[in-house]
Formats: structure tokens, C-alpha cells, sequence
């Protein structure tokens, strides 16, 4: 079904349309605020994070039956940009720095939009160009604590990765928001979240494994899987769910 105010995709589920916040007719009458006072966030309107990841997962799937052809290209061109860059020795190391941040920013929004039923064109994968001050801070700040967290011990470090990965979603979704902010308010949001997101990534193990056993060739179909799950993660544990 649509939303009657904007026309995006919701389900007889939602409360709320994930697109517009419009109140879905017979299922609620606020619609649902996250509010950023800097480094706190208050999230409101229902509860988060209550999706299971098997649910996310077949979710996801469900979604990119007979769509694949919308999400496959804005994936390899993204990872054969980040792959070669990658390969050109120094160089390619500060112009991933680089480029990375206003990649991801690009590929957030066009997964938000995309997740939402929304029409989508490859070519909003660069949109983070037009946003690169706040997309490459965020990036750079992200290197920098993620680092400083890993020379005290790996387990730090990779906490503090889960810590701050719904930061590009939400700086997609605030434009205004300076990157510092976003990557706080990604720490506050995934508070009590963190290990669910970590058993979800561990969830493509395997798929990973026997997608290197492809040559590779399986992440043509596993980044897009992955990523899109990852967006239905983001959208649950903001509480601006769309589906199941």
C-alpha cells in the first residue's frame, strides 16, 4: 500500500509512512520524532531495534525479488571505485580516505530511498559530493576514534565500529547536522544495540566465504543483500521502520 500524502511504499504494519512521517491512516495518530540536542538523542514514537535479524534478513530478500536490477549497478560501480582506488600504491590510500565518505553518504541515501519504495537512480551514489565538508569529517572522525579505541584493544575498536556505523544513514537523513553530532547520536543510538548488529553481520559468514570461493563474483549479489539489510537494521533501530 502508499501513503496517502506522499505516495511512498508503507505496509499495513507501519503507523507511520518511513518516507513523509504522515500518520498511516487507523494506525496512529502522531507521527514519530527523533530529536538531536548535540550529542543526545531522544527518540520517540514506538519501539526500537524489536525486529529479529532473521526478519530483517527474508525481509530484505523479499524486497529485492525481481528488483536486483535496481541496486546492482549502484554497487559495482561503489566497489569498483573503493576496490580500484585501493589498488594504486600510497595514492590510493589517501584518495580512499578521500572519496569513501561522500561514497557512503551517497550509497545511505540511496538505500533509505530505495528501502522505502522510493524511485532511485545509480547517479545519487554521488550525491555525498555535493555534501563532501560533512561527509568526509565524518569519515576522517570515524578512522580517528576507531583507531585510538584499537591501540587499546581490538575489542574497543570494534565497538566503537558498531558504535558509530548508522552514522552516514543519519546524516543523510539530517542535513543539517554537523558530522560530529551524527557520529554521537549513531553512538547513543545504537546503545543496547550493538551486539544484535554484530550477530547480524556475522549472519553473511558464510555467504561471504562462498562468495571469495566465486572469485569474488558472488558480492555482485551479496554487497547489495548486505547493505539493504543493514538499511532495514538502521530503520528499526531509529524507529522509523517501514516494513518487517
Amino acid at each position: 500500500m502508499n501513503c496517502t500524502k506522499c505516495g511512498g511504499l508503507v505496509s499495513v504494519a507501519d503507523r507511520f509512512c518511513g518516507t513523509c512521517g504522515a500518520a498511516i491512516a487507523g494506525n496512529s495518530a502522531t507521527a514519530p520524532e527523533m530529536h538531536s540536542h548535540s550529542a543526545n538523542w531522544t527518540f520517540t514514537g514506538g519501539e526500537r531495534g524489536t525486529i529479529s535479524n532473521r526478519q530483517l534478513m527474508e525481509s530484505t530478500r523479499a524486497r529485492l525479488k525481481d528488483h536486483w536490477g535496481d541496486v546492482v549497478p549502484a554497487w559495482l560501480i561503489y566497489m569498483g571505485i573503493t576496490l580500484g582506488v585501493g589498488m594504486i600504491p600510497v595514492l590510493g590510500t589517501i584518495a580512499n580516505v578521500v572519496i569513501t565518505g561522500p561514497l557512503r553518504l551517497g550509497m545511505a541515501t540511496f538505500s533509505i530511498r530505495w528501502n522505502r519504495g522510493l524511485k532511485v537512480d545509480t547517479s545519487e551514489i554521488f550525491g555525498g559530493f555535493d555534501d563532501f565538508g560533512r561527509s568526509f569529517v565524518a569519515y576522517l572522525l570515524m578512522i580517528i576514534y576507531i583507531i585510538l579505541w584499537t591501540i587499546l584493544l581490538i575489542v574497543p575498536g570494534i565497538i566503537a565500529s558498531l558504535s558509530y556505523s548508522q552514522t552516514f544513514f543519519i546524516l543523510s537523513e539530517n542535513p543539517t547536522m554537523t558530522a560530529g553530532d551524527a557520529i554521537k547520536a549513531s553512538r547513543d543510538m545504537m546503545l543496547g544495540h550493538r551486539w544484535k548488529f554484530f550477530c547480524l553481520g556475522w549472519r553473511f559468514f558464510g555467504w561471504i566465504i562462498l562468495s571469495i570461493c566465486t572469485l569474488g563474483i558472488g558480492f555482485i549479489w551479496l554487497a547489495p543483500y548486505m547493505g539493504l539489510t543493514f538499511t532495514k537494521f538502521y530503520e528499526d533501530v531509529s524507529g522509523k521502520r517501514t516494513s518487517a
